[in-house]
C-alpha cells in the first residue's frame, strides 16, 4: 500500500518540475490572433539578435581600424582640415602668381569648383545610394557622360563637331565596360556600386578622347600642304589621313599604357587605396582593382580609336577637298 500511495506522489512531484508542453491537439485549438502575437514576437526578438551582431561586427571594424591607425572615412572633416590639406595647393598658387604665370587663374578656378563639386556630389549621392533601384544609375551615367563631352570638345575646340564626336567615343567605352562588368554580375546594378566605378570610366575617357582629339588637330594643321598633295595625287579620304589616325591614336593611348606599366610599383589606384583604408583585405582590393584596370584598358583603347576614326572626317568639306579653316 506504501509503494502504491508513493507512486501518484511522485507523479504530480514530476508534472510540477518538468514544464507542460502543449499537445497538438491543444495547439490547433489557439485562436489566429494568438498564433500571429506569437510569430510577430519571434520575428521581433530575430531583428533584435541581426542587430545587435552588426553593431558587434561595425563596433569590431572600427577597433581593428582604430588600432591600425588608420582614420576612418566616416569621420568628419571640419573646415580645420581642408584648410590643413589645401595649404600645398595655395602654395602652388601663389608661386605661379609671383612668376605671373598664365595658369594662376585656371588653377583657382579649378580648386575652388572641385571643392564646390564634390561637396554638392557627396550630399546628392547620400540621397540616391539609399534608392535601392537601377534607375538612377542610368541617370547618372547618362549626366557624366554628358558633361564629360564637353569638356573634352572644350579641351579640342579644333575638332569640328567636336561635342557629338566626344560624345558618341565616351559613350562608347562607357556603356561597352559598365554593360560587362553587370553582364558578369562583378557588381549589382545599383547606384552604390555602379557609379563610383562608372565616374572612372567616363573620367579616364574623356581625358584620352580630349587628348586624341586635340593630336589629330594639332597633326592635320601641320600637315596641311602633305594631305593636299596626297589628295590630289588622287588618295582617298581614308588614305590620306590614315598615317594622322595612327599618330594621334598613338599619342592619346601612350600615357594609359604608361600608367598602367607602373601601377602597383610607383602608385596604388584609388579604388584600391579606399578599399585597403575602408578595411578590406589587400587580396580583396587587388581582385578588384585587376577587373578595373582589364575595364579601363578596354574602354580606353575604344575611346580613343572610336574618337580618332570620327574626328578625322570632320576636316574634310568633300571626300577629296580639306576644310579651309577649322
Amino acid at each position: 500500500m506504501a509503494q502504491h500511495t508513493q507512486q501518484p506522489e511522485q507523479l504530480s512531484q514530476q508534472a510540477r518540475q518538468e514544464p507542460q508542453s502543449q499537445q497538438p491537439w491543444q495547439q490547433q485549438q489557439q485562436p489566429p490572433w494568438q498564433r500571429q502575437q506569437q510569430e510577430q514576437d519571434q520575428a521581433k526578438q530575430g531583428k533584435k539578435a541581426g542587430q545587435g551582431k552588426t553593431q558587434q561586427s561595425q563596433a569590431q571594424w572600427q577597433a581593428a581600424i582604430s588600432k591600425s591607425g588608420v582614420q576612418s572615412a566616416a569621420a568628419p572633416m571640419g573646415t580645420e582640415r581642408h584648410l590643413a590639406t589645401a595649404m600645398l595647393f595655395l602654395v602652388a598658387l601663389s608661386v605661379c602668381l609671383w612668376l605671373d604665370v598664365k595658369t594662376a587663374t585656371d588653377l583657382l578656378v579649378s580648386g575652388t569648383r572641385a571643392f564646390v563639386q564634390l561637396t554638392a556630389v557627396g550630399l546628392g549621392l547620400k540621397y540616391i545610394f539609399t534608392i535601392d533601384s537601377s534607375h538612377p544609375v542610368f541617370v547618372a551615367v547618362a549626366v557624366m557622360v554628358v558633361i564629360a563631352s564637353y569638356t573634352a570638345s572644350q579641351r579640342a575646340k579644333s575638332v569640328p563637331r567636336g561635342f557629338w564626336v566626344a560624345l558618341v567615343a565616351v559613350a562608347t567605352g562607357t556603356v561597352t565596360a559598365l554593360s560587362l562588368l553587370v553582364s558578369l554580375q562583378v557588381v549589382r546594378l545599383r547606384p552604390r556600386f555602379v557609379i563610383p566605378i562608372g565616374g572612372i570610366v567616363v573620367g579616364s575617357s574623356m581625358t584620352i578622347a580630349a587628348n586624341t582629339m586635340q593630336r589629330l588637330a594639332d597633326d592635320f594643321e601641320q600637315r596641311r600642304g602633305q594631305l593636299e598633295a596626297a589628295l590630289a595625287l588622287g588618295a582617298s579620304q581614308w588614305e590620306a589621313s590614315l598615317p594622322l589616325i595612327k599618330r594621334a591614336v598613338a599619342v592619346g593611348f601612350g600615357p594609359t599604357i604608361d600608367y598602367t606599366k607602373t601601377v602597383g610599383l610607383i602608385q596604388l589606384p584609388g579604388s584600391m587605396t579606399g578599399m585597403i583604408m575602408g578595411g578590406a583585405s589587400p587580396q580583396e582590393a587587388v581582385n578588384l582593382q585587376i577587373t578595373i584596370t582589364f575595364l579601363l584598358l578596354g574602354a580606353l583603347s575604344l575611346s580613343c580609336i572610336v574618337s580618332a576614326l570620327l574626328a578625322a572626317p570632320q576636316f574634310f568639306h568633300s571626300p577629296a577637298q580639306l576644310l579651309e579653316t577649322w
